[in-house]
């Protein structure tokens, strides 16, 4: 049992998890594991130079859990450990966002420990997964087909939560508490082969270990740390591609195609994992990954659905990813010059310009000659037909083709502006006006045009 214990303290040495005055505070929820872990830290809290907490999440999905939660609560007075309890409804989570129970167990036991970690100020979230845990994740996620991250298996530590006695094994947890007749709480579910990871470890992996390899668990622990420090070399190289090949704007990311003369499908696969996991908190597939490694390939204009919110559009050299948004709807909007008009787009005004001041001009702006103005102008979306002579050319062009020509994105096509005069296009706005208002040295009257439109 001395072994046992030095081996806990070897391998949390080796990994730097903990250093002298953290706060840990460990996930208890009464079985062998976390048990294990209450006792242990409890007996080398002095070699360590640390402070314990302890937190018991309710899933509220066994009538046991209110026996585990009392021989906890007990367990820890005994020890003199403070103890704190939360309540989670993880079938109502389930439901409402459709993932497994399972998921949704694990997703709001995280979020609690987080809540409960930064109140108490620990430095440390101590969770029991063990190499047998290991196991179990490592094939999941190699059938599942979730690729190099996925059978990395159980990170030892990321961020805040580290997982101490991730080098032994169940057996020798039981064996260490059998000797020592430390009580610890059996779930009974754990026999239960209604959820995945339970049909694996009572059905598959048995037989895997009698028919193939008896140390199994030791095998896969060792690939999935080799695999795991490999993963942390190509993150960064990723991220170095990342800030180079992302475009970043507000609810709209835009990954530069160029990219694929330079690297394989494989980085870009890269890319686009970081994307949906860090920016939009997506949980990423095979299938969603190869379905944008797709769209890279196809026609200008096509598109995919990523989510509920999101939506990837393949607009010439780039993938654009964006909030799903309808078409914006314009009502012809009147206005005067001299007046400034606030509507649900945006806003515009039109103003006379005084004297031949140098034009400070940019994308939302132009000045124009208003000798031949009449009457109000109108600001709506373009339509089938419209046409206009745009500023350096001789005949009129259509909208349609000019948009065309500029390489206008789809979705900002949909929504283009024009703004008229008299029946005629004065401006394609953002873009060019009309040549039969260009300024001349004869131009008597200036007009300042300005549109600022809401960005979809």
């Amino acid at each position: 049992m001395r072994n046992l214990e030095q081996k806990v303290i070897k391998f949390i040495d080796q990994n730097l998890l903990i250093e002298p005055s953290n706060k840990l505070l460990i996930a208890f929820s009464g079985g062998p594991d976390s048990t294990f872990l209450i006792y242990f830290f409890e007996k080398y809290k002095r070699r360590f130079k640390i402070d314990l907490y302890a937190a018991y999440i309710d899933h509220q999905l066994r009538e046991d859990s209110k026996n585990e939660l009392t021989f906890c609560k007990e367990f820890c007075e005994q020890l003199k450990i403070p103890f704190y309890s939360r309540s989670v409804n993880v079938k109502k989570c389930a439901k409402e966002c459709k993932i497994s129970i399972e998921e949704a167990a694990r997703n709001l036991r995280y979020q609690k420990l987080e809540e409960l970690s930064k109140k108490l100020s620990c430095n440390k979230i101590v969770l029991g997964h063990t190499k047998n845990d290991n196991t179990e994740t490592i094939l999941l996620n190699l059938i599942k087909g979730t690729g190099l991250s996925g059978i990395a298996g159980i990170p030892i530590k990321r961020k805040n939560i580290i997982r101490p006695i991730l080098a032994l094994s169940k057996y020798e947890i039981l064996g260490y508490l059998k000797f020592n007749k430390i009580n610890y709480c059996f779930d009974d579910s754990n026999l239960s082969d209604e959820f995945e990871r339970n049909f694996l470890r009572n059905k598959i992996i048995p037989q895997l270990k009698n028919k193939i390899n008896p140390s199994l668990d030791d095998s896969l622990l060792k690939s999935s740390i080799v695999i795991q420090k490999e993963n942390e070399l190509i993150k960064c190289i990723i991220d170095d591609l990342y800030a180079v090949f992302i475009k970043k704007e507000k609810n709209k990311f835009s990954v530069d195609l160029s990219i694929k003369k330079i690297f394989d499908d494989i980085y870009i696969s890269e890319i686009f994992k970081k994307l949906l996991k860090s920016e939009l908190k997506l949980d990423v597939s095979t299938n969603i990954i190869s379905s944008l490694i797709e769209l890279t390939k196809k026609q200008r204009g096509k598109k995919i659905k990523l989510c509920s919110d999101y939506v990837a559009i393949k607009e010439n050299d780039w993938i654009i990813v964006k909030k799903e948004t309808e078409n914006i709807i314009c009502k012809s909007i009147k206005i005067k010059i001299g007046e400034k008009i606030y509507f649900n787009q945006g806003v515009i005004e039109i103003s006379r310009v005084l004297n031949k001041e140098k034009f400070n001009r940019k994308k939302n702006i132009e000045f124009i000659s208003g000798d031949f103005l009449r009457g109000d102008f109108l600001l709506r979306a373009w339509r089938s037909g419209d046409k206009f002579t745009p500023l350096g050319m001789k005949g009129e062009k259509k909208i349609a083709d000019f948009l065309a020509e500029q390489k206008t994105p789809n979705e900002i096509k949909k929504n283009q502006f024009v703004l008229i005069n008299n029946g005629k296009i004065v401006w394609v706005v953002n873009y060019r006006i009309n040549e039969k208002y260009k300024i001349l040295n004869s131009t008597k009257r200036i007009i300042k045009l300005c549109v600022k439109m809401k960005q979809i």
